[in-house]
């Protein structure tokens, strides 16, 4: 068994070429600074990326980042000053 080594040629995906191997996502430099953003809800101070805090997240059934519904509230109960 002979082990050949694939041969470059234009378009290949094998070939190292760094334009194409980058995140782009990276390449933006936000960097996320914490206490500058509140949440929508309770207007705390956000220590993390997104639009709502963990605890108003939580009560909601709601994402941190984006606000979408991720939890089914009809037979939960959810309360932070407990039973």
């Amino acid at each position: 068994q002979n082990v050949v080594a694939d041969v470059w040629k234009d378009g290949a995906r094998n070939a190292n070429n760094k334009k194409s191997t980058r995140n782009t996502l990276l390449k933006t430099n936000k960097s996320f600074a914490p206490g500058l953003k509140t949440c929508k809800i309770c207007k705390s101070k956000l220590h993390q990326p997104g639009a709502y805090c963990i605890e108003c997240a939580f009560l909601k059934g709601i994402c941190t980042m984006c606000g979408v519904q991720i939890a089914d509230l009809k037979f939960d109960k959810r309360r932070l000053d407990g039973p």
